[in-house]
């Protein structure tokens, strides 16, 4: 498992919203950590959207203002890039290098731009803002992939290995690390409600397997004789089958107003928007084929495809997928575009922002939990069974049978009342 310490190690542009002139500013005002290289540039432009996926408050500027990336030099002069100016889209050179994040009014006729003037002159007549950013997980549908939400998933789901706890979270320096809390006991009414959705994981595979012929990034195949598809080669999960209670539903703006965020609202759950997310976890538009190597890559959320562009992005140093950085994706059959907008959104808030948030302030899977339990235990059939099985009435085996049949039985009266 690759923690976030080992993330920041390779950060070459820094972020943050500090107005010292000190070379180095001080850890506590560092709001993104991105990475660049020879074989993985990054342009002001991209940073500009990941800052507006991790903090959805720059999305919208006050009134006459533009977000704005700024620097001094050495005379401690400042200078601006706005979004959307020209050069924008220019990749970075190689060193590590300091950005400061604000809001600025060019039009501002007290705008001491030109003039030799520091940032603090820009502050002081007002042309310039620097924004107060906190990530914040829940505001923008930060998704951990760990073993604290406590709610079972489908048949499949990866085991727990010693490996799965070792995801590390920032508390107040990069010097200073805590480990993830063990996984919550899990309500024996959210058990059995999970169990009720049991999808045929089987298909999945196979479908997969038979809609796409090559993997999706490296365009390789293991295929002989009459193997559609050999040794190797995996069916993956866009949106993880462990997060199977967040996958996205339709959404109400188009994904071309991206950055926008896709993860619902832990609010918005009932039984039948659950019952819809776990069918659409196992959809095959939820699938693609990828190498193994390179399925292990993408669940660590270290590959993403931009759900605009169809460009791939590579978020740490790794020379076995550096150079499909940029390049488009060719799609044999396209997959749901929000499920691919879902992972690339988590991928930034992963790598870029959630280092900066110590880990006991990441609630979101807390709130998760409740909110499923609630509605397992809403489900009659569902408490009926687990009544039974507590009373030594069944065993668990019947009480599968018992509530799979039930549901069963549902569908067809109200297929013959049609």
């Amino acid at each position: 498992m690759v923690d976030f310490a080992h993330r920041m190690m390779v950060s070459k542009v820094i972020v943050h919203t500090s107005v010292s002139t000190q070379p180095v500013p001080d850890w506590t005002f560092r709001v993104g950590d991105f990475f660049c290289d020879k074989n993985i540039p990054i342009t002001r432009q991209r940073i500009f959207e990941d800052m507006k996926i991790l903090y959805p408050e720059l999305k919208v500027p006050p009134t006459s203002y533009k977000l704005s990336l700024w620097t001094d030099n050495t005379a401690g002069i400042a200078t601006f890039t706005h979004e959307g100016d020209r050069g924008v889209d220019r990749a970075f050179p190689m060193s590590i290098e300091w950005l400061e994040i604000c809001f600025h009014d060019d039009t501002n006729p007290q705008c001491p731009l030109g003039k030799g003037s520091g940032i603090t002159e820009h502050v002081k007549v007002g042309c310039a803002i620097i924004p107060n950013l906190e990530f914040d997980p829940d505001a923008n549908g930060y998704m951990p992939i760990d073993t604290t939400y406590g709610i079972p998933t489908a048949h499949l789901s990866r085991p727990t290995t010693p490996t799965n706890h070792q995801r590390s979270f920032n508390t107040s320096s990069p010097d200073s690390w805590s480990s993830p809390p063990q996984p919550a006991e899990v309500d024996p009414y959210t058990r059995a409600f999970v169990e009720s959705l049991e999808q045929d994981t089987r298909s999945f595979e196979r479908g997969v397997k038979s809609l796409h012929t090559h993997c999706l990034i490296t365009q390789t195949n293991s295929r002989f004789a009459n193997l559609d598809c050999g040794p190797g080669y995996t069916a993956t999960h866009i949106v993880p089958q462990q997060l199977w209670f967040s996958y996205p539903d339709r959404l109400d703006q188009r994904i071309h107003d991206y950055p926008i965020n896709v993860v619902p609202s832990s609010d918005s759950c009932d039984e039948s928007t659950l019952r819809s997310r776990m069918a659409k976890t196992w959809r095959l538009a939820n699938g693609i084929l990828l190498r193994a190597d390179i399925h292990e890559i993408f669940n660590q959320r270290l590959l993403a495809i931009h759900p605009v562009t169809d460009e791939m992005r590579i978020f740490a140093p790794m020379d076995v997928v550096a150079g499909y950085h940029g390049k488009k994706v060719i799609w044999e059959a396209r997959p749901d575009r929000t499920a691919i907008a879902y992972h690339y959104q988590q991928c930034v808030l992963e790598n870029v922002g959630a280092m900066f948030t110590p880990y006991t302030e990441i609630a979101v899977t807390r709130k998760w939990r409740e909110k499923v339990n609630a509605v397992a235990r809403t489900v009659p059939e569902v408490i009926e069974t687990i009544d039974h099985c507590q009373d030594g009435i069944m065993d668990k085996d019947d009480a599968r049978s018992l509530t799979k049949q039930q549901e069963i039985e549902g569908w067809l009266q109200k297929f013959n009342a049609e």
